[in-house]
Formats: C-alpha cells, structure tokens, sequence
C-alpha cells in the first residue's frame, strides 16, 4: 500500500513538472514591490455555500488586501485518498501567496500548489493533496486546504476549478456532486 502511495505522489509531481508549472515563491512576486499601490479592500462571494458530496470555496478572513480562502469538502460520501484540481483566477487583480494544510486529509497528507502564470488573465494553480496513510481515508467535511491571495490591482476576477478530481485507494477517481469557486472584488 505505501508503494501506491509513493507512485500517486510521483505522478503528481510528473505532471506538475511536464505543464510546466513552478513553485510561486511569495518574495520575488512583483506584489511585495513597495513602489504600487494596492486596492484597500478585497471581498469573496461563494458561487455556493456548500452541498453533499461536493467541494466549495468558504470565505476565511480579510485583513486589508488580503484574503484566506478555504477550499472545504462537504459531506463527501467515498473514502478518499488524495485530491488534485486546478483553480483558475486572473493575477491581474489578485496574487497567490501561500497554502495552508486542511483538517480533512490526516496530518501526514503532503500537500503541493504550485503557479502556472502563462497568461495572467487565467492563471491557474495546480494542486494536490496525498494522503500517505492508505489506512486512514477521508470522508465527510472538512478543509482541504486554505490558500492566501493578495489584492494587487482594483478589479473583479472569477476563481473556477477545473480537472478536478478525488481518488479512493486504487487512485479511481471518486464521484462528487460539484466543485464551486467564486468570486474576489478588489476596491480602491
């Protein structure tokens, strides 16, 4: 069973690195460049507030241009044994900074988020989460992970998951009801 487990993360860290994706590193984002001006506030609006069996953006807490968003599992019906998707924003209005470990995967989860910024007007993070503990499935609601963006420019940008996927044991992908973003408002 650990051998599975080391190939699911393997593979995920393949496909990460074949689409050309990098680590964002926070300190060389052009946001910490004391010469602009960032908005003063910034807001998120769910798409929706959670359903069974399904996977959702929840608001976390604001300071001044900052946002923590949590991507939250809702009464997720199957055991599961790792989770990658991709969430889609423009990083003309918002930066991504950093991730945070959930409560619904078990401890010894690795978590990886990386950037890919091809075109900055659908940016798009690339993460996944592997549980290294084949005994110890999730199932139920919880946090996935939490992800801090910073405003950077006033503006509206949509957050959208796309290829998303949950596996069980045998890395089969697990049905899910919906995945639902929202949307960050950044005000001058």
């Amino acid at each position: 069973m650990l051998q599975k487990s080391r190939w699911l993360i393997i593979a995920v860290f393949s496909l990460m690195l074949s689409s050309g994706c990098a680590v964002n590193n926070p300190l060389a984002s052009d946001s910490n460049n004391s010469s602009h001006n960032p908005p003063a506030a910034i807001s998120f609006t769910p798409f929706s507030n959670g359903a069974p069996n399904s996977n959702y953006l929840k608001p976390g807490s604001t300071s001044n241009e900052d946002l923590w968003l949590k991507i939250e599992a809702d009464r997720i019906t199957s055991d599961v044994l790792g989770a990658s998707f991709h969430l889609v924003f423009n990083s003309n209005v918002i930066d991504y900074l950093d991730s945070f470990a959930g409560d619904f995967f078990p401890a010894q989860a690795i978590n990886l988020v990386t950037l890919q910024d091809n075109d900055p007007a659908a940016s798009k993070l690339i993460i996944a989460v592997a549980n290294l503990n084949q005994s110890n499935l999730s199932n139920g609601s919880g946090t996935i992970l939490t992800l801090h963006f910073r405003a950077i420019a006033p503006g509206v940008s949509s957050l959208t998951f796309v290829e998303n996927h949950l596996q069980d044991a045998q890395t089969q992908d697990v049905a899910v009801d919906g995945w639902y973003g929202g949307t960050v408002a950044a005000a001058p």
